[in-house]
């Protein structure tokens, strides 16, 4: 049941970043009218035309730079979160998220865009988080996720977990294993693995 929550939610953050990806692009390709026109496609094309300042331009590509990246950034998430890596999801989940509520703040709820592809979207990218946050929250406690912990091994590495260290640093410092004793080669460097 996680895996298949899991594979809905990445095929919506690729849906999301191709759109977001997609729309940088139109804006890094627009003057700064048709890059108003583009975002904010539910106002009157008409009001936005206007003689702008170069530096409005400039924060206009800005934006538009910001929206390919984090639509590439995305789409190369859901690859991870297909693959069930539990990083994925909430790094994925804090950048399309994240970025998501600006634009729902602004102009989702200011009205300036039309249901699609603007509304669409932020329910899009909703949806995913809605779908894999609660498989994060079960799985966080966990090592390393069966896909990845597979992949190490093909890689003949071993998988860490994120509490190890703890363990590491109270056997590093116990009385049977001083400093000096560390220095000179006595602890296994598997307790670091």
């Amino acid at each position: 049941m996680t895996g298949y929550a899991l594979k809905v939610a990445a095929v919506l953050w690729v849906i999301w970043g191709l759109v977001h990806a997609f729309a940088g692009g139109i804006i890094l390709s627009s003057t700064a009218t048709g890059g108003f026109q583009a975002v904010g496609d539910a106002v009157d094309p008409a009001a936005v035309v206007n003689d702008y300042h170069p530096v409005v331009g400039a924060v206009l590509n800005q934006h538009g730079w910001n929206l390919l990246w984090v639509g590439v950034a995305t789409v190369i998430g859901a690859v991870f979160i297909w693959r069930e890596n539990n990083t994925a999801i909430w790094v994925t989940a804090m950048i399309g998220g994240l970025f998501d509520v600006g634009y729902f703040m602004f102009l989702d709820l200011g009205g300036f865009v039309h249901f699609f592809p603007g509304k669409l979207m932020t329910l899009v990218s909703a949806s995913a988080v809605i779908l894999s946050g609660p498989v994060w929250f079960v799985r966080r406690g966990k090592c390393v996720d069966p896909v990845s912990r597979s992949a190490l091994k093909r890689r003949y590495l071993t998988p860490t977990c994120p509490s190890r260290p703890r363990v590491v640093l109270s056997r590093l410092f116990s009385s049977s294993n001083s400093p000096s004793r560390f220095i000179s080669g006595g602890i296994n460097p598997a307790y670091f693995l």
